[in-house]
C-alpha cells in the first residue's frame, strides 16, 4: 500500500474496522526503549490532516501524535510494512 500517512490511517479505518488490533503503528517517543513506541490501530481515536489521537490502555488522557513521528505502518497479519519513513 504506497500513499500518504493519513490516506493509509484513513483506508484502515474505513475499510478494516473488524481488523484494527491487526495493524501497528510505530513512532519516535523520546525516552521509550530506542527512543519507538508501538501501537495497534485500535487504541486510535482520531485522525486528523496533521496528527492521530489514541488513548493508551488504563489512561485517560489522549496522546496527540504528529505524522511526522510515524517510523512504520505494519499489518501483524501477513507482518506487511505498509509505510515507512525514509
Amino acid at each position: 500500500m504506497k500513499g500518504k500517512i493519513r490516506e493509509i490511517l484513513n483506508k484502515i479505518k474505513w475499510c478494516s474496522p473488524d481488523e484494527y488490533e491487526e495493524y501497528s503503528i510505530i513512532y519516535t517517543h523520546r525516552g521509550a526503549l530506542n527512543d519507538k513506541k508501538e501501537i495497534t490501530f485500535d487504541r486510535i481515536i482520531m485522525i486528523t490532516p496533521k496528527f492521530f489521537v489514541y488513548r493508551p490502555k488504563g489512561l485517560t488522557e489522549d496522546v496527540f501524535i504528529p505524522f511526522h513521528r510515524i517510523l512504520k505502518i505494519i499489518s501483524l497479519k501477513d507482518n506487511k510494512v505498509l509505510w515507512e519513513k525514509k
